[in-house]
């Protein structure tokens, strides 16, 4: 797909020109002078960016239970070592 390019609603059926984004490839990289940039179109730019928020929830769910069980394990020694 190319810029201005027109495509016919799947719900209406009318035509509508396509204007396309540039999609970070990492989520939080806005402040780079030079990021990774995708070309996508509204709905995959959308999709995209909701793919790698889910990604990012999921690292941080384990961040949290690595620390939890590392704060865990810890507090087993110093109980043990007492």
């Amino acid at each position: 797909m190319h810029q201005q390019a027109t495509r016919r609603s799947k719900r209406t059926g009318k035509p509508y020109i396509v204007w396309l984004h540039a999609a970070h490839v990492k989520l939080h990289d806005t402040l780079n002078s030079q990021p990774s940039l995708l070309c996508l179109c509204p709905s995959c730019h959308g999709y995209y960016d909701f793919l790698l928020r889910l990604r990012e929830q999921g690292i941080r769910l384990e961040r949290i239970k690595h620390r939890r069980q590392t704060r865990k394990r810890i507090a087993s020694l110093v109980s043990q070592a007492a």
